[in-house]
């Protein structure tokens, strides 16, 4: 270093100090790096699927950083609205431990759909929500209604419909043609029944007499559709709100609010699913949650996921940020629903 020499004292002395902190600087960020490098190679990887908009903003913006502060790297596989298909990974992919986007019902459904002897049973291993699925419609098909019963009173709300479905029956002479309310739902067997309890919410069809529907695992033959109702279907829930505006004589159609998307906006929402506050109505068999292989529930990755999805604040930002399409299960509710779907649909 004798080209110091050409410097005065001081001025090496700030040059040295320049270097040397160069040097330290460098060597730091080398220490840094490395162990930055061996906390990755450290990190305990856990792998989830889900075909939901929704739950896939949340798994990545929300509950990956969560998880990232315990040293966890939580990777998100979205597969948009192929609920099948996350099924399917759920069981061919062995990395994946769980998936959030489908219910206990669906999940079943597909693996006895699959016919494949080496699938492994699956069960709930956390409740996460329930959608708000919507009862959709136009202001013109409202105004065929009034138009069909000649009220004078205007069909506003729920229970404006009921009443007007009273003076409808009550006009009625015998052997009159009723001039039918026509509802469009999925034709789909599980989305069928779930769109049939949300009628009978509704007041608007019944189960049969002496059904006791906590107990039982429901199908579509175990309500009863008054005359004045005509069911109609559509096999894709994607579909539903096309063949809804390409027929003006459907009046209702009902979807959840996370396949109609934007598309939503285009309709008027007529009512939304009310939350039951008894665990035991079925509509909670219909919850999305975290569905894992029977042989994992005990499993350590499964114990964190869980862990983390019973946080509070994670809970209160999904119910402030999609008030009007879910409500998430409170944590106090979580075993309960757990213990009662899987016995239901496992025993």
């Amino acid at each position: 270093m004798f080209f110091l020499n050409k410097f005065s004292k001081k001025s090496r002395l700030i040059l040295c100090s320049i270097l040397f902190l160069i040097i330290f600087l460098i060597v730091i960020g080398i220490i840094i790096k490395i162990r930055n490098h061996k906390n990755d190679n450290n990190m305990k990887k856990i792998k989830i699927a889900t075909a939901l908009e929704t739950t896939r903003a949340f798994l990545e913006d929300n509950l990956k950083p969560e998880l990232k502060k315990d040293n966890i790297d939580l990777e998100v596989i979205y597969k948009g609205n192929s609920y099948r298909e996350t099924n399917q990974l759920l069981q061919n992919d062995k990395d994946v431990i769980a998936i959030l986007d489908s219910h206990l019902v669906f999940a079943k459904n597909t693996l006895q759909k699959s016919n494949n002897s080496m699938s492994e049973d699956v069960m709930i291993a956390q409740p996460f929500y329930l959608s708000k699925i919507g009862f959709y419609t136009l202001d013109a098909r409202i105004l065929q209604i009034q138009n069909q019963i000649q009220s004078q009173i205007k069909i506003n709300n729920i229970t404006d419909l009921q009443n007007a479905i009273i003076n409808l029956l009550t006009q009625n002479q015998p052997n009159q043609v009723i001039n039918k309310i026509k509802i469009l739902v999925c034709s789909d067997p599980i989305q069928k029944v779930l769109s049939f309890l949300f009628l009978q919410q509704m007041g608007l069809i019944h189960l049969k007499q002496g059904l006791q529907a906590d107990n039982v695992i429901l199908n579509p033959n175990d309500f009863k559709i008054p005359n004045h109702i005509e069911i109609v279907e559509e096999i894709s829930l994607k579909e539903l709100h096309n063949k809804f505006q390409n027929d003006n004589s459907i009046h209702f159609f009902i979807n959840y609010p996370g396949v109609l998307g934007t598309k939503k906006q285009l309709f008027k929402l007529f009512t939304s699913l009310i939350i039951p506050s008894d665990i035991k109505n079925p509509i909670y068999d219909y919850t999305i949650s975290l569905i894992v292989k029977t042989k994992d529930i005990n499993s350590e990755k499964v114990k964190i996921l869980k862990e983390a999805l019973r946080k509070q604040h994670l809970i209160d930002y999904m119910n402030k940020r999609n008030s009007l399409y879910l409500e998430m299960i409170p944590v106090e509710k979580m075993d309960q629903i757990s213990e009662r779907i899987n016995q239901k649909y496992n025993s």
